[in-house]
């Protein structure tokens, strides 16, 4: 999963999370808990790259592997750096909650709506 598809899925189910992740550039930890709602990042400056190939394609194939944590904004420039064929941005945390929670909250609602229409 990318970072955004692990902060949304808490949404989406409407459950608490725990999120463990691993910095692309340092190789060092990034773990994020949802409760309630609410994201707790360790370490606290951790931040998320948002990036594309810049190709047409399936999210999967253009996107996927380049949506990661990173432990800091200048840990996630520096990979952004290191990756000049990306279409890229760091995210903060809220900007990345917000996204996540955008896109995975109301799938499932609209499922069971479906559902409930079929039956």
């Amino acid at each position: 999963m990318c970072a955004i598809d692990a902060l949304g899925m808490p949404f989406m189910l409407g459950t608490d999370s725990a999120i463990a992740s691993i910095d692309p550039h340092t190789g060092q930890s990034v773990r994020v808990t949802i409760t309630n709602g609410a994201a707790t990042y360790q370490p606290a400056e951790a931040v998320i790259v948002y990036a594309a190939t810049g190709g047409a394609g399936r999210s999967v194939d253009t996107c996927c592997s380049t949506i990661n944590f990173f432990t800091s904004a200048s840990s996630a420039q520096a990979w952004i750096n290191a990756h000049p064929n990306l279409a890229a941005t760091v995210l903060d945390q809220d900007q990345a909650v917000t996204l996540g929670r955008d896109i995975f909250e109301p799938l499932l609602a609209c499922y069971t709506a479906l559902d409930h229409r079929l039956i």
